[in-house]
């Protein structure tokens, strides 16, 4: 069977009129195998440890039928961590997916072009000296920061993915050098709190950190599916996709902003009182 004729056998799914995806059976049964992987995963979560919530019980918990021992256990702790977890996996395999797309490299991800890095700085600055902002938003601005130097670096923008790659380098060498001065000027409460706020915990999360870090996804979803086709045709080069009517540069550009959300947006960690310090 020709290629052609495989592609048009391949099932479509529509979102209006502006979005058309063809689904190969392939990976809509990985996505299957996948998603049972992590059903798994998350029931072993639930019911292990020692406040595990028994087998049984586990349907009962996401209806609100389950003995009220189960209900609180799965509300306070494991409910919210389980939740987070799921939300930022997700925003991070996406993330690194835009990236390896962006720099046309399979082993691309966010902290390739500084991203990670300069979100790390963006949190540990902020969670020191600006005590009552956003740190979540103090990550993202930091990551829109090294993005922008990694553009302004390159001479060229974010259109040769080799000079990317090359100066978040050296970008995320800044980042990093600048969070571990952060860390070691705060005193050790303050340091142990921006080590496990920068390296990701699941510890103290609550619903109010589910609902930030899903509805982030939920916001980021439409314009993934816009340019994901755009993004395709990019890995083909700029001549090639400007043919077909995609400008490579603005798909791009669209690809690393929603990247920078993604990889920054972190569930919040309360910041250090001023008396603190």
């Amino acid at each position: 069977m020709s290629v052609a004729n495989r592609i048009a056998r391949e099932p479509v799914v529509r979102v209006g009129r502006l979005v058309a995806l063809p689904v190969r059976r392939r990976t809509a049964l990985l996505g299957v195998v996948l998603g049972v992987l992590i059903a798994v995963a998350a029931t072993a979560t639930l019911t292990m440890g020692l406040l595990a919530v028994p087998l049984a019980e586990v349907p009962g918990v996401f209806f609100g039928d389950a003995s009220p021992m189960a209900l609180r256990v799965y509300d306070l702790l494991t409910g919210p961590r389980l939740m987070v977890a799921l939300g930022a996996g997700v925003a991070l395999g996406v993330s690194g997916a835009l990236f390896q797309s962006v720099t046309r490299n399979p082993l691309g991800s966010p902290d390739v072009i500084g991203v990670s890095a300069g979100a790390g700085a963006g949190a540990a600055y902020v969670g020191l000296y600006l005590p009552g902002f956003s740190i979540p938003l103090g990550a993202v601005i930091g990551a829109a920061i090294a993005v922008g130097l990694v553009a302004v670096s390159t001479g060229s923008g974010l259109a040769n993915p080799m000079k990317m790659v090359l100066a978040g380098i050296g970008v995320s060498a800044l980042a990093v050098a600048f969070t571990q001065y952060v860390v070691y000027v705060a005193n050790r409460d303050q340091a142990l709190a921006l080590t496990a706020y920068i390296n990701g915990s699941l510890n103290a999360r609550s619903w109010d950190h589910v609902h930030t870090i899903w509805l982030v996804l939920a916001c980021c979803a439409l314009p993934l599916l816009l340019i994901s086709k755009p993004l395709g045709l990019t890995e083909m080069g700029d001549e090639v996709a400007a043919s077909l009517g995609v400008d490579g540069a603005t798909t791009r550009r669209c690809a690393v902003v929603l990247s920078v959300v993604l990889a920054g947006e972190r569930s919040p960690w309360p910041a250090p009182s001023p008396s603190s310090r």
